[in-house]
């Protein structure tokens, strides 16, 4: 079933990876944005996310990096490692092959909920030499304690991470009744941020950007929920200025 769905989504991927080089975006090569969206995949729930951006001033194409198993089958992305290991290898293979084209590009990568595993768990598989520019991670579903050291070494700028304690449903009793993406039962990081960062050397810590959920954010749009930093408004004011 797995090896039926990367053979689907395989082209899909190429035509993204195409969108990415045509574009010429500025000086030092093309301008790139790979999203990985959560289990339920690209759909019109992430619709007010990209008029965000680009109301927000974000030029560069964003293309959607589909992953994991179509409906009904989605519950499955949950928590899969066959599912997860594939997403991950498909986007880390679709990140050198950007770079290999263009060594000076710009390519940032931003996701929300387990698309923020699968984009974690690809930087983490990349060969030493092979970097992103910038990271944007939304509520994501992976645990607390999850070591970013292997993915914070692949990224030029920072990762960024936004969690929210009143994303209660999806990161809270979910995760903590059924597990994380990588199969912890505790509240995800998503919700009450990644407390490994601690322990990572300095200069790694360094790019770890968290933002915890700031009540004035309801003003955006964004209410805390699972889905809240995905909201136009909050696109605009908070997410464009990192990716442009």
């Amino acid at each position: 079933m797995v090896r039926w769905i990367v053979l689907i989504l395989l082209p899909l991927a190429a035509m993204a990876l195409a969108g990415c080089v045509s574009n010429t975006g500025g000086p030092d090569g093309p301008d790139c944005i790979f999203f990985s969206p959560g289990v339920a995949g690209d759909g019109p729930w992430y619709a007010a996310l990209r008029r965000g951006l680009r109301d927000g001033g974000v030029t560069a194409p964003l293309h959607t990096v589909s992953w994991g198993l179509p409906p009904p089958l989605t519950a499955l992305n949950f928590q899969t490692p066959s599912i997860h290991n594939s997403a991950e290898e498909k986007l880390a293979r679709l990140i050198a092959s950007f770079r290999q084209q263009h060594p000076g590009g710009r390519l940032r990568l931003l996701s929300h909920s387990a698309g923020g595993g699968v984009v974690l768990g690809a930087l983490a598989k990349l060969d030493s030499s092979v970097e992103v520019d910038q990271v944007i991670v939304l509520n994501p579903s992976v645990s607390p304690q999850y070591d970013l050291a292997p993915a914070a070494a692949h990224v030029r700028g920072q990762i960024h991470v936004f969690h929210s304690e009143k994303d209660t449903v999806f990161l809270g009793w979910r995760c903590r009744t059924f597990g994380s993406y990588d199969n912890i039962r505790t509240e995800a990081a998503g919700k009450v941020g990644f407390t490994s960062v601690q322990s990572l050397p300095a200069p790694l810590r360094r790019k770890i950007i968290q933002h915890p959920y700031d009540p004035n954010w309801e003003s955006l749009g964004n209410d805390g929920g699972h889905y809240g930093s995905t909201e136009h408004d909050f696109a605009v004011q908070l997410l464009a200025p990192l990716l442009k």
